[in-house]
């Protein structure tokens, strides 16, 4: 059996929004816009900015590698995305509702494919051909890693490091 299948990849695929909404359920707008994962790190805001935005195009990354016969993905610049959006100027319940609105629509699409199309693959301007699996699982260790980040910036993972 591979390691990596449609039913691992959606297995987790699924639980980023519930996660996030308990991290960020009582965050206010403010502590939002001011709490920072380092001094010159993101706010809140900025990371769940990004998240929405990234959830859009890795949603668009699936679609075209369903649709298209080996699609090239362009190229993301995370850091002028956040500065041209205004991430930290937005309010974080619209960008996590959209967020969250966008996960649901692309989970559907996903699980409706077969498995043949799990298998189909598109080209990643760094990391070379992906599956649509491998696609999907990038996405949910994409927001393992900003849900850390949202974490570091709220101080509640100096509370865990105490553990």
């Amino acid at each position: 059996m591979p390691m990596f299948t449609p039913e691992k990849a959606l297995r987790d695929f699924q639980k980023t929004p519930v996660i996030l909404s308990v991290i960020l359920n009582g965050v206010s707008q403010k502590k939002a816009q001011t709490s920072r994962d380092g001094a010159d790190g993101w706010t809140v805001l900025e990371v769940v900015g990004h998240m929405n935005e990234f959830e859009q195009a890795f949603f668009q990354r699936s679609r075209l590698i369903v649709e298209t016969e080996m699609p090239k993905f362009p190229a993301l610049d995370p850091e002028a995305l956040a500065k041209t959006h205004h991430y930290n100027d937005q309010k974080l319940a619209d960008v996590f509702a959209n967020y969250v609105k966008t996960r649901r629509e692309h989970l559907a699409y996903v699980q409706a494919l077969t498995p043949e199309q799990w298998q189909r693959r598109g080209v990643h301007p760094v990391s070379g051909e992906v599956t649509l699996v491998e696609n999907v699982i990038n996405t949910t260790l994409h927001d393992v890693n900003h849900i850390e980040q949202i974490i570091k910036a709220l101080g509640v993972s100096k509370a865990l490091a105490a553990l």
